[in-house]
């Protein structure tokens, strides 16, 4: 596997802060040799790219912040050997996309703070087995067609009433 990273934060303003990532790999598997029959089996390259982008801006400066962001990420999806030669057993990466916005407070003098935020997100191309006929006879194939999706609400709560005891 080769990756390379980047991400750099801009303070645009003294309250609005950008950031930017990206974020790629080359999976390069050489497979498997067969010394018996000088056959390689299994070998596969995948390569993909992953951005992040963030955005916050702080409404009251160290007090109230509202946020946003969107984030890919990947999973390399492993061959498999397809009981019918007609059907590719080779896959693109998973993918997972996420949305995600909210608001943070920080109040009394860091004795409570509250996040609360919405977040969306999409995972695609995973795969699934399915059942074809081929010939009158019943076979199971992986396909990659699948996706998940995940929405809610969620909230974190904080309390410092004293010096080392925190309520969640």
């Amino acid at each position: 596997t080769y990756s390379a990273y980047v991400s750099d934060v801009l303070n645009i303003t003294d309250q609005l802060l950008v950031m930017g990532s990206l974020r790629f790999d080359y999976f390069d598997n050489k497979g498997t040799v067969n010394y018996t029959t000088e056959k390689t089996s299994g070998k596969f390259e995948q390569a993909a790219l992953s951005p992040k982008f963030g955005l916050v801006y702080q409404v009251v400066k160290n007090r109230v912040s509202v946020f946003g962001n969107y984030m890919n990420g990947f999973k390399n999806v492993t061959p498999v050997v397809q009981p019918l030669p007609t059907v590719s057993g080779t896959f693109k990466p998973q993918q997972a996309n996420q949305l995600e916005a909210g608001v943070k407070l920080d109040m009394c003098h860091h004795k409570l703070t509250l996040t609360a935020s919405y977040y969306d997100i999409l995972v695609t191309n995973m795969t699934r087995t399915e059942q074809v006929m081929s010939g009158g006879s019943p076979y199971n194939i992986t396909v990659q067609d699948g996706s998940q999706q995940s929405k809610g609400l969620e909230f974190d709560l904080i309390a410092n009433p004293i010096q080392g005891l925190n309520i969640i």
